[in-house]
């Protein structure tokens, strides 16, 4: 979870050494960790009711509070006026206020459940929405769903995904998933605390528990961007079998990478400390020097993704036992992709190659006669601009490899793709 914080200005040390408004920035903290609670209490129409009540209470709290610190803005009204009818302006903040008046001296919003169940590999084949009773649980969908589905995916339900996304709506904002509502409002107050930092000289940064520095363009901390994925269950059609995407999230400390990898593998990591340069296909062939001698010295290669985003790099290790975790892997990938800001990544793995022949013969590589392996690095950023790098290799008799020619190959993207370039397209 996030926490925001206060900073003294470059050129300025001394001259404020208090936030100026520490009631309203804690009201807003407030909100923030009642909030997560909320999420935590998704599945739990009790807990997510009393702490959904409680977050809207708290987002209106924050302007109480403001208002009873505007000695220390000076210019408070001039300033406020703009901001008043800005936010009276934002049908889901004044949604919010409406809400509070409800929760405070009248009853609890009339709330309820639904879920969107999507069927899919790389793209959606058939997606559905249900309203379901809010204390049913996810899992149990699962198969009151794939009973319903069209008599063609039923035949074909290998390495298929059933993804069941739940959501809290309620009645005067049938479209709208109510977590997200909250996370509106608290990105629209967070704006306004900041703005009220820097009218009197003082920066305001939202910063996570690991010290990075975030920003978001609505005002919400990523990991309120970050509901998607954890509002969603994912089965696997075949055998109703739970997905649970097994990815590691590590920041890169390039410090470490060059002490402990380069010493290792014996890598020159000069054009990886250009990480933040134009040019990320320098990276890329900077990963795949460093993928071939990876592969050579410990014989296998552990899929890693590397994800640019306005704060640097970030790494994450992938592991998927079958067909159907890798989409599902994809999918929670999408998710990081929206909350991070991440407009560009490079894929790393090793796969099996196969002839046509043997594709046409409904063998898939892993299966083929003909089977070979390649070491694979794909770059792609937001524009949708695309590089693959192939670089096939062998394993001979005693185990050593021996590799080959890497071919590059640009043009669009790779469908196992899809679920990023889709998050890219969201506004």
């Amino acid at each position: 979870m996030a926490d925001e914080g206060c900073e003294e200005p470059a050129g300025n040390e001394g001259e404020h050494d208090s936030c100026p408004v520490p009631n309203t920035h804690r009201r807003l903290e407030q909100a923030h960790r009642i909030w997560h609670q909320a999420m935590a209490a998704y599945f739990d129409p009790d807990g997510f009711q009393t702490n959904l009540n409680s977050v809207i209470e708290a987002l209106r709290n924050v302007t109480f509070m403001l208002q009873s610190e505007k000695t220390q803005l000076p210019g408070f009204d001039d300033w406020y006026k703009p901001w008043q009818e800005r936010l009276k302006g934002d049908s889901l903040v004044r949604w919010l206020a409406d809400a509070r008046t409800t929760v405070v001296h009248r009853s609890d919003l009339e709330t309820y459940s639904f879920a969107k169940a999507t069927v899919h590999h790389n793209i959606a084949y058939v997606t559905t929405t249900i309203k379901v009773p809010p204390f049913l649980p996810t899992v149990a969908l699962g198969p009151f769903l794939a009973e319903r589905l069209p008599r063609a995916l039923k035949k074909n339900k290998k390495d298929l995904v059933l993804s069941i996304e739940r959501q809290w709506c309620v009645e005067d904002l049938p479209d709208n998933e109510l977590l997200d509502v909250l996370a509106h409002g608290y990105g629209a107050l967070s704006q306004l605390v900041r703005d009220a930092h820097l009218h009197v000289g003082r920066s305001y940064e939202t910063v996570d528990v690991s010290g990075r520095v975030h920003s978001t363009p609505d005002g919400r901390s990523p990991c309120m961007i970050t509901t998607r994925e954890s509002r969603t269950v994912r089965l696997k059609l075949e055998d109703g079998r739970q997905l649970i995407p097994h990815v590691e999230s590590v920041v890169l400390d390039r410090g470490s990478v060059d002490d402990d990898v380069g010493k290792r593998y014996g890598i020159d990591f000069k054009k990886l400390k250009k990480a933040e340069s134009p040019s990320f296909v320098e990276l890329a062939e900077s990963m795949l020097e460093l993928a071939k001698r990876m592969l050579v010295k410990d014989k296998y290669l552990r899929r890693t993704m590397f994800l640019r985003g306005p704060t640097g790099l970030s790494l994450m290790g992938i592991e998927a036992r079958d067909r159907a975790e890798k989409y599902a892997i994809t999918r929670a990938v999408a998710d990081q992709v929206r909350a991070e800001q991440v407009d560009a990544i490079i894929d790393i793995g090793e796969a099996w190659t196969s002839s046509l022949a043997e594709m046409q013969a409904g063998r898939m590589p892993e299966d083929a006669r003909d089977r070979g392996e390649i070491i694979w690095v794909t770059v792609v950023d937001r524009s949708g601009a695309h590089r693959r790098y192939q670089t096939p290799f062998r394993r001979t008799f005693w185990g050593a490899i021996k590799l080959g020619e890497t071919t590059v190959a640009e043009g669009p993207p790779p469908a196992y793709l899809t679920p990023i370039l889709e998050a890219w397209k969201e506004p």
